[in-house]
């Protein structure tokens, strides 16, 4: 067991930890083996959605740790579903040794964890608002007008200008409630930017240095999303996923909302159910209305 570490010092352990996970991803990622068992897939992709969403939090010691505690149990299990599938793939001592490495990194993460002890970022504090704490965001819906479906259609074009100026080749749809007729809205406005497997980093990279970087815990190799803080008036949010694969629903989805009113009134009635409700209980409510919609 470990000395207690200060947040400081436990996240300069974990850098050195992550440092191991990523050369075992970028051996699995780049080895023949990857063709004939692309299992091996789910080590590569946990481990950069790891790193990504570290990373964004290495100024905020409390908070990197707090976004560690989250992605933990996902390493933990992919670590454990790669010492499954490798020797399947190949029992090269490199394999072997991946494996171990894999493993120690979960464990040494887990003990970093354990000596820092726990040490809350201002996301976990839990606010009394009967005690004029600051209140837990709540979620408000509106059936948005003709103008502010006129002003969004502006915002719209004007971002995904924007986008393609100097873009590889993708593919930007206007998708979320204000891109379905009838829809009621919280008053945001989102685009997809739809790209190629092989375009998706670069892609990335370049949106990264146009936007704010939002929910990293949610990015992968395949799903990236911003925010357009520049917009003080209608908040812009931007997804970037891999085109064919399976996180690419998001025109699906609207398709379906717009070719079947049915739907749609469904849709409206869960929003309205959650009128002044914790955000966080409707985005949950609303993830597993799109999942039974994608059955």
């Amino acid at each position: 067991m470990l000395q207690p570490l200060s947040p400081a010092d436990a996240v300069e352990r974990c850098e050195r930890i992550m440092a191991h996970a990523w050369m075992v991803r970028t051996f699995v990622k780049h080895s023949a083996e990857i063709e004939d068992f692309p299992e091996l897939m789910e080590i590569v992709r946990t481990v950069f959605d790891a790193s990504r969403a570290l990373e964004t939090k290495i100024d905020d010691p409390p908070g990197y740790l707090h976004m560690l505690r989250k992605k933990i149990s996902k390493l933990r299990k992919a670590a454990e579903q790669f010492a499954h599938d490798a020797p399947l793939a190949s029992d090269h001592t490199n394999f072997k040794l991946a494996v171990v490495s894999m493993r120690s990194c979960v464990r040494e993460l887990e003990d970093v964890l354990a000596a820092a002890g726990t040490v809350p970022s201002n996301r976990d504090l839990v606010r009394d608002e009967s005690a004029g704490a600051e209140p837990t965001e709540r979620v408000h819906f509106f059936q948005p007008s003709p103008e502010f479906r006129e002003r969004t259609a502006a915002v719209f074009e004007d971002v995904r200008r924007q986008i393609l100026e100097g873009s590889p080749p993708v593919q930007v749809e206007h998708i979320g409630a204000t891109s379905v007729p009838g829809a009621v809205t919280k008053g945001d406005l989102d685009l997809l930017v739809r790209t190629e497997k092989q375009d998706f980093a670069e892609t990335v990279d370049r949106l990264t240095k146009l936007y704010a970087i939002h929910q990293p815990e949610n990015w992968s190799e395949e799903f990236a999303s911003f925010k357009d803080e520049s917009r003080a008036d209608l908040p812009v949010g931007v997804q970037v996923v891999a085109a064919g694969l399976a996180v690419d629903h998001f025109v699906r989805i609207r398709d379906l909302l717009i070719a079947q009113p049915e739907l749609l009134a469904q849709l409206n009635e869960l929003k309205n159910s959650f009128e002044g409700k914790r955000m966080e209980e409707y985005r949950l409510a609303k993830s597993n209305f799109f999942e039974q919609l994608l059955k």
